[in-house]
């Protein structure tokens, strides 16, 4: 039986938020500035997605560090309202004060501040605690491939209690050698193609095979996507 892979990645303006959508996506977190590593999006990104029954994953943080202060915080709750209202359900974020403004039909995922930080087991039990229900990891310092041993370890222990979504420069390159030496369903990175630039893959329950070669048909349709 054919384990089903999720691929994210992420939008933070029209043009790719177009472009998951186009590629069927089912989930894909929506941010603002990634030259940043992500800060909270636009409305309209968001409503564009849920108008097309795509789930949106919001990053809620609102400068470049995993630090935030009494002034930030205030302005994170109104943006959390204003979400809300719209439909968004999904919420990506490091800062652990933020979990008190969530309700429990919303889902926390944690960002990948937890590479940053040391003991992994302690503290991914303490985020299974407060009932996060992903966390982007490279396994350690550095990107997926300089981690792999512990990123099957992490998935092996803990992927039945927080789904350990692998990021860290994934790519259609190394995607099926760190599927098959993690055993991870759950992947997430910029996964780009020449000419066609930050794109998003569908979900699908393929073979990883498969996904690579359908990775490799994506160029055929950059055309269309630069015309479109």
């Amino acid at each position: 039986m054919n384990k089903k892979i999720i691929i994210e990645t992420c939008v933070d303006n029209f043009v790719n938020t177009q472009k998951s959508i186009f590629f069927k996506a089912e989930r894909v977190e929506v941010c603002s500035s990634l030259e940043l590593g992500g800060l909270c999006p636009d409305l309209d990104l968001c409503k564009i997605l849920i108008k097309r029954k795509v789930t949106p994953v919001v990053m809620l943080r609102n400068n470049a560090t995993f630090e935030i202060n009494n002034v930030e915080l205030e302005e994170l709750k109104e943006k959390i309202k204003a979400y809300r209202k719209i439909g968004v359900k999904e919420y990506i974020f490091a800062c652990n004060i933020i979990i008190s403004q969530l309700k429990k039909n919303e889902k926390f995922i944690f960002h990948r501040a937890i590479d940053e930080i040391e003991n992994y087991d302690s503290n991914l039990k303490f985020l299974i605690k407060m009932n996060f229900s992903r966390v982007l990891t490279a396994g350690g310092k550095g990107n997926a491939m300089d981690n792999l041993e512990n990123l099957k370890y992490l998935v092996k222990k803990f992927n039945n209690k927080i789904k350990i979504v692998v990021a860290g420069k994934v790519t259609m390159e190394n995607l099926q050698e760190i599927e098959a030496k993690t055993n991870a369903t759950e992947f997430h990175e910029k996964l780009k193609l020449e000419g066609v630039g930050k794109i998003l893959l569908t979900t699908v329950s393929q073979p990883i095979l498969s996904l690579i070669k359908i990775g490799q048909k994506l160029s055929q349709v950059k055309n269309n996507l630069i015309a479109g």
